[in-house]
């Protein structure tokens, strides 16, 4: 039996992973911890009913309760974050707090509790403005140009550090675009909403040479 904590477990990539764990693992046990402020129950209806999911309401400040749940866990999956990325430019702090600060909150319950395997999911973000340059994992200097993208790389060096410094196992993912079911934000998810209010106004940002979207069916 495999049991996994999924921190933002009711949100978009979230509760896909969570639902792709218990169909795919008839010993899997999942453990979904979720605010629900920007994560959703009807993302879980699917799975909702299976014995093998818990869902947990809570704040990952709340390091008591975020031990408790995590405990016992084999693998513990961090995917909270602050999805509301056009919002940073009036409350730039709002990603030290979403972001840095809750990854640091979960690195600190691992390490006060039993468990030492992270995967994070960071984003492309953390690479700024790389020019016309293909990227790769070791594409350098990353020199982030947003607050979204700075607290990601700080996110990633934290996770790092956990890792040497306590015998953690951790992986970092920076996903690109996603999309897929469930999605409730998000570019290619903005530019639906455009068309559907007006079919004839199509504006495309960029200049056409950004790579496609990254499926939810290929995570």
């Amino acid at each position: 039996m495999t049991r996994y904590f999924i921190a933002g477990g009711a949100g978009f990539i979230g509760s896909h992973l969570a639902t792709k764990l218990l169909m795919s693992d008839p010993d899997a046990v999942v453990n979904v911890f979720d605010s629900f402020s920007t994560g959703r129950e009807w993302h879980l209806t699917s799975i909702g009913q299976d014995p093998r999911l818990t869902i947990v309401k809570g704040e990952i400040s709340d390091t008591g309760l975020l031990g408790r749940v995590m405990e016992g866990c084999d693998v513990v999956y961090h995917l909270a974050a602050n999805p509301e990325n056009s919002k940073t430019e009036n409350e730039p702090y709002m990603d030290f707090w979403e972001g840095t600060f809750l990854t640091q909150q979960i690195l600190e319950a691992m390490r006060k509790t039993t468990q030492r395997t992270i995967l994070s999911a960071s984003g492309s973000w953390v690479y700024g403005e790389a020019g016309t340059e293909l990227i790769k994992e070791t594409f350098s200097p990353m020199v982030p140009i947003s607050t979204h993208g700075a607290a990601k790389l700080a996110g990633e060096a934290l996770i790092s550090a956990y890792c040497h410094l306590f015998d953690f196992r951790g992986a970092v993912f920076r996903l690109a675009n996603v999309v897929g079911p469930h999605q409730t934000r998000g570019v290619v998810y903005d530019f639906v909403q455009r068309l559907r209010q007006d079919p004839a106004q199509r504006t495309i940002r960029g200049d056409g040479s950004q790579a496609g979207p990254i499926s939810m069916s290929m995570m």
